[in-house]
């Protein structure tokens, strides 16, 4: 969604017909640059020094239980530093578990107060379904207890009930045959949802530059941390990596941004495994060869050590790996990790953690602070799987 899939204004590319760069546009048309035309997406007019610059983050594939792991190191890279941020999973996170999903947004937000706690946070919701409804009711209940701002576009559209409308999410749902559920929409609704979020954004401007003083000391006293509402062992879910391998950084630029740079090959101990796109923008170390191994050196804290794998489940065809660390004694047995759900239906990034609870199931010595390791995966059966990311730290 984010990214623009399927918005399909010629002669632009997805990603620059997504919403993301239509609200940098409508705000430079505001404050910055009056004469351009909002409507499109490139300035004709010469460039300022001083526009506002949105910058599209967007990972295809990816719901917000599998980002967390890589969000330090994404906005690490950042820059310069961003004034605010605006998290849009709603697309992605429809088939995440209501629980799972608020846990998630709470350990982003407690997150972001900690460690980057200058960017305003902003929660959009841009999925105009009701299927997404019930996810989107789960995590508000927990952004208002952070008073975090949220634009819901279903909710300027007078509720999810209108989203069959056509005019509002570009599909008409008496349709034959029906769109499917999680339908991307065409640029005139990503143009929609710009207006909307602007509108949002604007609104929330006037409250605090025109003279509500309150609600300025009421974001300054904010900034602190209430106790959290999930037990603090659930919120573990973002780090600061000491080793850090994403497939699509890789894959597009050769290395992973001067954190332990390896070539494609050496990973590669036995059989087939190839660092490559199956889908435009979702780069993966993918094997459909039985027996195959690919290791990857990690390092470890010395607290709270973990290791976190986004894997590729899909509804189909899918393989399975064993997770192990052959450097490492112990009783414990290799994991396995199985690409295949046959209840989803979609193909999505799914993270899976293992922590101090649980290495016990490949090995009850936890390795050394700051030793490096070898994680190794092997294939079971000669079904694709997929590697998305191997983190630890």
């Amino acid at each position: 969604m984010v990214k623009g899939r399927l918005c399909n204004q010629r002669p632009f590319h997805e990603e620059a017909c997504a919403y993301p760069i239509r609200v940098g546009n409508i705000l430079n048309h505001l404050f910055v640059d009056q004469t351009a035309d909002p409507f499109q997406l490139h300035f004709s007019s010469q460039e300022t020094t001083n526009h506002i610059k949105v910058s599209n983050l967007a990972r295809r594939g990816m719901p917000l239980p599998a980002l967390l792991p890589s969000l330090y190191h994404i906005l690490k890279m950042v820059n310069p530093p961003p004034t605010a941020i605006f998290v849009d999973f709603t697309v992605n996170d429809e088939q995440v578990a209501v629980e799972t999903l608020k846990q998630s947004v709470e350990a982003m937000v407690r997150f972001m107060r900690r460690t980057f706690p200058s960017p305003e946070l902003y929660f959009i919701q841009s999925y105009c379904s009701p299927h997404a409804r019930a996810n989107f009711n789960g995590e508000l209940g927990v952004l208002r207890y952070y008073d975090i701002p949220v634009i819901s576009y279903s909710s300027s559209m007078n509720g999810s009930s209108h989203c069959s409308s056509k005019m509002v999410w570009g599909y008409d749902s008496l349709s034959s045959p029906p769109p499917p559920t999680n339908a991307h929409p065409p640029w005139f609704i990503h143009q929609n949802i710009a207006y909307v979020i602007v509108q949002g954004l604007v609104t929330r401007f006037l409250d605090l530059e025109c003279g509500n003083d309150h609600k300025k000391r009421e974001i300054e006293i904010n900034q602190s941390l209430p106790s959290p509402i999930y037990p603090s062992s659930s919120l573990h879910k973002v780090c600061s990596p000491l080793t850090y391998y994403d497939a699509n950084e890789i894959f597009i630029s050769g290395n992973t941004s001067g954190i332990h740079i390896y070539g494609k090959d050496e990973m590669v101990k036995d059989g087939r495994w190839e660092l490559r796109e199956d889908r435009k923008d979702k780069a993966g170390w993918i094997s459909s060869l039985k027996n195959s191994i690919i290791e990857f050196d990690v390092i470890f804290g010395s607290s709270n050590p973990r290791l976190i794998v986004g894997y590729l489940k899909s509804y189909e065809k899918m393989g399975k790996v064993t997770v192990s660390f052959p450097s490492l004694s112990g009783n414990g047995k290799d994991v396995e990790l199985d690409g295949l759900d046959e209840m989803t239906h979609s193909s999505q990034i799914f993270p899976f953690d293992i922590t101090p609870k649980n290495t016990n199931k490949i090995g009850r010595i936890v390795p050394a602070f700051n030793t490096k390791t070898k994680v190794r995966f092997k294939t079971t059966n000669n079904e694709k799987f997929k590697l998305s990311y191997v983190i630890s730290c």
